[in-house]
């Protein structure tokens, strides 16, 4: 429906009263000759025609989103994110619905990517496998997983060849998709964000020690043994 303040009921009549039956295909047609229509000028010409093509194009995204098993709130969180390319992004790059669009994950953008015919060896559902084989390592607690558990965790979501997820795991490192860092006497690999935060943490630890300043009058007054209690419930 068009916006209320583009096409309200008064001008709508107006419209159909000059143009009859021919009122639609005028708009969709011939948009430059809704100025015929009396007290609507050229700005107001022109806002209808936007809105009309703005509805034709969030109705062909919704039509084609639905088609391949798209729920309606989720299309909607689709086209808000990418608008007209929405068809192209979801045609060519699904994966990137997991990590751009709010309430999409890996595996419903898997599935999203097998309507749309991505192969199931395809390097970019095994990288956004390896992300996503990490992310769910965070729910147990952990900020990386060396490289074994990883491929082996990976294979097993992916259901695909162990040599396929070794080389997609090297391209995702070369494209930072992970970080790559010896820990200890093991290869560790990290999600972007869970790297840069242990960095982070990392340095201020250092600069805490570094300090001259006496830090702990300020913890004073704390009741340690009802502190570690609580952290520890």
């Amino acid at each position: 429906m068009f916006r209320t303040e583009y096409f309200g009921p008064v001008l709508a009549d107006r419209i159909v009263t000059h143009f009859g039956v021919d009122a639609l295909d005028v708009i969709e047609q011939q948009p430059e000759r809704l100025i015929e229509v009396p007290k609507l000028g050229p700005k107001r010409t022109k806002l209808i025609a936007d809105a009309w093509e703005e509805q034709k194009a969030i109705k062909e995204v919704m039509v084609f989103l639905q088609g391949v098993g798209v729920s309606t709130s989720l299309a909607v969180r689709i086209y808000k994110q990418y608008t007209d390319r929405s068809i192209d992004v979801v045609r060519t790059e699904p994966y990137r619905l997991a990590s751009d669009v709010w309430g999409i994950g890996f595996r419903t953008a898997d599935t999203i990517a097998k309507a749309v015919g991505i192969p199931h060896d395809s390097p970019q559902r095994i990288k956004a496998g390896l992300q996503f084989t990490l992310s769910e390592s965070t729910g147990a607690g952990h900020c990386y997983l060396p490289e074994e558990p990883l491929i082996g965790e990976a294979v097993k979501i992916l259901q695909v060849d162990t040599g396929l997820v070794i080389d997609c795991l090297a391209e995702l490192v070369d494209e930072e998709g992970v970080v790559r860092e010896a820990v200890n006497d093991d290869i560790a690999f990290y999600l972007v964000p869970f790297h840069r935060a242990e960095i982070s943490l990392a340095n201020q630890l250092r600069a805490l020690l570094a300090t001259d300043v006496d830090r702990m009058s300020a913890f004073a007054a704390v009741d340690w043994a009802k502190a570690l209690t609580w952290l520890r419930s």
